[in-house]
């Protein structure tokens, strides 16, 4: 299991709202950024080395 697929599982199971999530280059993963928008949590995860944007 990757550090990507444990931010998703984490924030569906967590008792408490989060507020911010601060997270490292493995979390930038689609999946993150879109569980991160529906849980209306801020989050702080720094591109990959080497990113583009779109």
């Amino acid at each position: 299991m990757t550090d990507g697929e444990v931010l998703p599982k984490f924030l569906k199971r967590t008792q408490q709202r989060a507020k911010e999530i601060l997270g490292n280059g493995a979390d930038e993963t689609r999946q993150c950024y879109k569980t991160v928008r529906v849980k209306r949590v801020i989050s702080i995860i720094p591109p990959r080395k080497g990113a583009t944007f779109r």
